[in-house]
């Protein structure tokens, strides 16, 4: 019997709660809506609702397809709503009409629904019309939580700050929701913030329920921890034993991200507080755990998965009845012919031996592929001249191991010639892998004669113990740009990561299992067959999907660091549990991974939609075949820029091509004449002709295949490259790294898997644009590339700090970069963090920035991969004699020599001499700041590292100086935190040693004077050294020794400076105004100069993969700059931050000039994925922090004004979608 009573009751508080939100019209439409919601609401009916018929009534075929046809488009503007609400106005009216003519189905009140909501979220419709929407969802599906849910959080957008009507909706929603922790969570994240006891019971029960379903989620796990120690809960001790098992994997990794806190110690103490009753001793340390674990990724993962977005729940397709009754036509895409022909048997290779494995791989590096074959006892290379020649063997080596299988890539960075513009070709290494074990053989040139061998590389225990290999991949799971490898066995899935020297290939490569730092999970019995490296979660780090067959299908979730964490993909992508084989692709171009699987069941694909990063859903299955098939390949071998699949039998090999529309046709006996039986099969361009040749590799054959007809259609062939000194910040080819393509209104993309990547461009002339994204996070864009495109990684700094520029009359000029003293979360090395210092002081000269208006006006804008957080900005007006110079300390380095001092310069005094490390006379560069910059260095080994180098400098006779002052005016390239991980793990090579001061002794023997005298942060600044007790003798000669990539413009110094007279003037911060405003292009380049920026050229469209978390609301945020108190206006990329100061109202005196110093207070994160949570705002630093990130003891001040500052200020969200679907929906005329 339905509590008619007791829900009226309900609803009308809910309404009630609304009154001081809604107009007195919206609220008679909500009591009678609400009136109408009684019924579906929460009243069960006696019995099981029976299926629905499929149509309300019977429907033409035609008017059938049109709105299946119509149902797709909705679904595409409901999915790209967030990039242009008016696409949800489009959406929701498509919705509106399928629910009006087909009331039964749910496709259209669930979607409708959603995007009533959504529009709501943007105030771009009313509280009601959402009501309205969920009353009609809420017919089809009585018993479901998802209309409750939605209507639980439009209510918290109506009445902000009572929670009592959201969480009315959220109670059902919570009790509707069986299994699913997230309904019951978002219960208990509401009740919590009401004040009453009720509330205070409901949300308890609610986390109780929600850490019962999930136990294993961190975010829920900490969080229960915390209420069970609030209440005193004995039951605790149940929970700590948990979170002991959970944490376990990730305890070291943990250790090392946090300063060395032991989580273990933290749980060891809270249980000796429960056996004693000391329930402060409990309630600190889970806290401390709590403070620990969650900013890290695995719980910020399991965060992200409790607050679904609402597209998560979107429906694709109708229901199976009505699908049945309206079979969609099948697509008529017109398909040019292709076959594959075998080569004449003069022209295939002669193999001789068991086969196990062959792939196809320039080894020589002469643009003709190779063929790279295991047999049972060695590695032999097959090359010829050309052509018409026949296949020779070049390269062999016997193998210690019993081989299955072979993976190539350039393992080493032996780079070979240069191809263009300094980018090199590197050749291709080996790792040879089977049940006994693994060898990496590496390809060795002699320099003499031009002939390469193979080369066996000797490891001390990984290659021997590592054994029942079953598969294996190549990836750089760190992204320290070196190739790591993931190996599955029949025990487990095991990560193998690569330190090795990429920098001087005559040492041993060198390997080390890290599968301690990971929680790698499998079902009993679980044996994976196939991996593939993908980044499926579009959060820019590379995952790696596997398959067990029979047992488990899902992905290594990378958590950084070197963690990963095993995440079954669920009952929706059941279809590809029996395979053995898969293949990542983008079937249906809607910027989101699709998975085809081939096995004993036949070849299924499931595709998916990714809404944010982080949250990949599954949209629809499809069965290619129900045979069974042995394995499977993706390429586009007929060019028509659709992935096509091909899959093979002992004894055949079927293809399915794929069309525009994501559907597949059938193209039986692609082979005629087949070897014995099929063990492999492997496509590439053999004869490079712009099509997909196929290989097919037997147990004592190898046949070789072209394609005949696929080349009538346009193609695009990619070539990733490292460049010159190895200065690349990804793996020389770019493996794992994302391509993406727009060719017309064709949308591509793959994973960089080999040397070289096969795009099909259908009929159009080319593409319109290629956009790399680097396995470091870089994105890089090619407009109009060509046929044969070679992409090199370029020198490009991802993050360094926020820009300022000045106005100087009749433009904004770009000027610097501020913060450099502050960077948060930065590694030197590995577990080595950048020291931070928030203050600084930047000179800026007079005629650098100009009055309008009576205020000088300021941009700070962030244009890099990274967050700047601004917690105060000042100016300050130094007016003095115009015969003097005045200069602030800019130095990085530590308050004890960067303290702010002001000072005066009335004579520069030159070196009489300056030398570089080989004796070249560079006083002429040094001698005037000119923007002639001296690189005293003539290598560099990595971004940021230059060799061993220094400036001498010969001060001339002094006469026994008190005071000597060395002013030296550069900038720096950094290094940014992968790099300085990388090199820490290298045995020849350090990072970049930071300049020191070195002077001679009696003996004309060079001693260090100052072991760190300080570098000017990032572009252009002036430091000042004081060398005043450097001497050791009269021999005032010195050298600044770094191996730093520094660059000296202008170089000078004073003796013995009197004070001068100087006014010094504090100006009112008058505005602050934060906004979005894009992206400044970079002016031509300079030899030598750092780069500068055209204020009045600007990129709107997103450049960089956005950081999560709450950045600063947009608008005035003038009180969040006025005093250093934690408050921080906190900038992501593309924003901009307009100040003005109030100029004083008198001009200076007579004979004097007027500069500037600005005094920032901030700090600087990047987002590299090697930066301590640098894919996050959070943690925020704050000035009492001992350290970033700070101790577990330690917190962020939770003072009223603070949490009112989280609550009010800190509420933006960068727009994710708008990053990954840039190159999907560019438009030349517009870019």
């Amino acid at each position: 019997m339905c509590r008619m009573d007791e829900l009226t009751s309900s609803l009308a508080r809910m309404n009630g709660a609304m009154n001081e939100t809604l107009s007195r019209r919206a609220r008679t439409a909500v009591v009678l809506l609400l009136s109408s919601l009684v019924v579906f609401a929460a009243c069960k009916p006696p019995r099981p609702r029976p299926v629905p018929p499929a149509v309300a009534k019977k429907l033409s075929a035609g008017e059938a397809h049109r709105l299946q046809r119509l149902a797709q488009v909705g679904a595409g503007h409901l999915e790209n709503g967030e990039l242009d609400s008016s696409r949800l106005e489009e959406a929701a009216a498509i919705f509106e009409e399928i629910s009006e003519k087909l009331p039964a189905e749910l496709l259209g009140p669930r979607n409708l629904t959603i995007c009533r909501y959504l529009l709501y979220d943007k105030d771009k419709t009313s509280f009601a019309s959402v009501m309205a929407a969920a009353a009609l969802l809420q017919k089809v599906e009585p018993d479901a939580p998802v209309s409750f849910w939605l209507l639980g959080k439009a209510a918290q957008k109506a009445s902000p700050g009572d929670y009592a009507a959201a969480a009315e909706q959220l109670t059902v929603a919570a009790k509707k929701a069986g299994d699913d922790a997230r309904f019951k969570y978002a219960l208990y994240d509401v009740a919590k913030n009401q004040d009453t006891q009720t509330a205070a019971t409901a949300a308890k029960e609610a986390l109780s329920e929600a850490y019962d379903l999930a136990p294993s989620n961190i975010f829920i796990l900490d969080e229960w921890m915390i209420a069970q120690a609030q209440a005193e809960d004995a039951e605790i001790g149940k929970t700590i034993v948990q979170a002991r098992e959970t944490l376990a994997p990730l305890q070291e990794s943990l250790q090392k991200l946090n300063r060395h806190h032991d989580i273990g110690l933290f749980l060891d103490e809270a249980e000796e507080g429960v056996a004693s009753g000391d329930w402060p001793k409990v309630f600190r340390n889970v806290r401390f755990c709590l403070n620990v674990t969650i900013p890290n990724d695995f719980a910020q993962s399991d965060k992200r998965w409790l607050s679904p977005h609402p597209l998560e729940y979107m429906v694709h397709d109708f229901s199976e009845a009505f699908r049945e009754q309206y079979p969609q036509p099948i697509a008529d895409e017109e398909l040019i012919e292709v076959t594959f022909e075998p080569l004449p048997a003069n022209r295939q290779a002669a193999i001789a031996g068991e086969l196990r494995d062959a792939i196809l791989i320039d080894f020589n590096l002469d643009r003709q592929l190779d063929l790279a074959v295991i047999t049972a006892n060695a590695l032999h290379i097959y090359a010829r001249g050309s052509d018409d020649d026949a296949w020779a063997v070049v390269a062999s080596i016997d193998l210690s191991i019993d081989p299955q299988g072979v993976l190539a890539a350039d393992l080493d960075w032996d780079h070979d010639h240069e191809v263009k513009d300094g980018c090199f070709d590197a050749d291709i290494d080996f790792v040879v892998y089977g049940a006994s074990g693994f060898v990496v053989v590496r390809n060795v040139k002699d320099q003499e004669s031009g002939e390469r061998r193979l080369e066996p590389v000797l490891f001390e225990q990984e290659s021997k113990v590592l054994t029942d290999i079953t598969t294996a991949c190549l990836v750089d799971f760190d992204h320290d740009s070196n190739l790591d490898i993931v190996f599955a066995t029949k025990n487990g899935v095991v990560p193998v990561l690569a330190p090795g020297d990429r920098l001087n290939h005559n040492k041993d490569l060198e390997f080390a299992d890290v599968a301690r730092f990971s929680s790698l999970t499998l079902p009993d019995g679980a044996t994976i067959t196939s991996l593939v490296p993908v980044d499926w979660d579009r959060d820019v780090d590379i995952d790696i999907v596997a398959v067990a067959a029979g047992k488990t299908v899902g992905y290594l979730e990378n958590l950084r660091h070197g963690n990963f964490r095993w995440r079954d993909f669920g009952e929706s992508f059941k279809p590809l549990l029996p395979a053995s084989s898969l293949a990542v692709i983008e079937s249906d171009a809607n910027v989101s991974w699709d998975i085809v699987g081939a096995g004993p069941s036949g070849v299924s694909l499931v595709q998916t939609r990714t809404l944010n990063p982080g949250s990949v859903q599954p949209k629809a299955s499809i069965v290619l075949s129900s045979e069974s098939q042995s394995g499977l390949i993706a390429c586009d071998f007929d060019n028509n820029a659709a992935q096509d699949v091909i899959a093979w039998t002992d004894d055949s090999v079927t293809a399915w091509r794929g069309n525009a529309d994501g559907s597949f046709t059938e193209m039986a006996n692609v082979i005629g004449e087949l070897p014995s039986a099929v063990k492999q099969c492997r496509a590439a361009d053999v004869d490079a002709d712009g099509d997909l040749d196929l290989c097919v590799i037997g147990p004592e054959q190898i046949s070789i295949y072209t394609n005949e007809g696929g080349n009538k259609n346009n193609w695009l062939s990619l070539r990733a490259l490292g460049t010159a000194d190895n200065k690349g910040a990804a793996n020389h080819h770019g493996l794992g790294s994302l391509a993406e393509l727009k060719a017309g209104s064709m949308y591509q993309a793959q994973v960089i898997s080999e040397p070289v990547t096969h795009f099909g461009l259908g009929q159009e002339e080319r593409a319109s644009v290629l956009r790399m994204l680097w396995t470091d996070g870089i994105p890089q864009d090619v407009v109009e590339p060509a046929r044969n495109q070679a992409i090199c990684a370029k020198k490009v700094l991802g993050g360094s700090c926020p820009y300022i520029y000045t106005w100087t009359g009749d433009r904004y000029e770009f000027f610097t970069d501020c913060l450099w003293a502050a960077p948060i979360g930065l590694q030197l090395a590995e577990d080595v963090l950048a020291p931070t210092r928030s203050w600084e002081y930047l000179r800026i000269p007079g005629d650098r920035l100009k009055q309008r208006d009576g205020k000088y006006w300021l941009q700070l804008t962030e244009e890099l991969w990274e967050a700047g957080y601004f917690d105060c900005a000042r100016l300050i007006t130094v007016d003095h004699p115009a015969e003097v110079e005045v200069y602030s300390n800019e130095k990085v380095g530590p308050a004890s020599i960067a303290e702010f001092k002001l000072h005066t310069v009335t004579r520069h005094h030159r070196p009489r001499a300056a030398r570089d490390q080989r004796g070249r006379d560079v006083l002429p560069i040094i001698s005037e700041r000119d923007d002639n910059y001296l690189r005293a260095f003539d290598k560099t080994i990595a971004p940021g590292l230059a060799e061993d180098h220094y400036l001498e400098l010969d001060l001339g006779d002094l006469d026994s100086p008190k005071q000597v002052t060395l002013f030296m005016t550069g900038w720096i390239y950094p290094t940014d935190t992968s790099m300085n991980v990388a090199l820490s793990r290298l045995p020849t090579e350090n990072g970049p040693r930071p300049p020191s001061v070195l002077v001679p002794d009696a003996d004309g023997q060079w001693q260090e004077a100052q072991a760190y005298m300080g570098f000017p942060g990032g572009k252009t600044k002036t430091i000042a050294v004081d060398l005043s007790n450097a001497f050791l003798t009269e021999d005032y000669r010195v050298r600044i020794a770094t191996s730093a990539e520094i660059y000296w413009d202008e170089v000078f110094f004073t003796v013995d400076e009197s004070p001068v007279e100087m006014q010094l003037t504090e100006l009112v911060l008058d505005s602050a105004d934060l906004h979005f405003r894009g992206f400044s292009r970079r002016l031509p380049a300079r030899l030598n100069a750092p780069d500068r920026y055209d204020y009045e050229d600007v990129l709107q469209t997103p450049k960089w993969a956005p950081m999560k978390g709450n950045f600063s609301r947009y608008g005035d945020v003038r009180e969040l700059l006025a005093e250093a108190d934690d408050r921080m206006a906190i900038l992501g990329s593309g924003d901009e931050l307009t100040i003005s100061f109030i100029a004083p109202a008198d001009d200076p005196p007579d004979g004097w000039v007027r500069d500037f110093i600005m005094h920032n207070v901030g700090y600087d994160k990047d987002a590299d994925l090697n930066t301590v949570y640098g894919q996050t705002v959070g943690p925020l630093p704050y000035q009492a922090m001992s350290a970033y990130p700070y101790p577990a003891d330690e917190e962020y001040p939770s003072s009223p004004a603070h949490i009112d500052y989280l609550k009010n200020d800190q509420t933006r969200v960068l727009d994710a979608p708008k990053f990954w679907r840039r190159i999907k929906e560019y438009e030349p005329a517009a870019n």
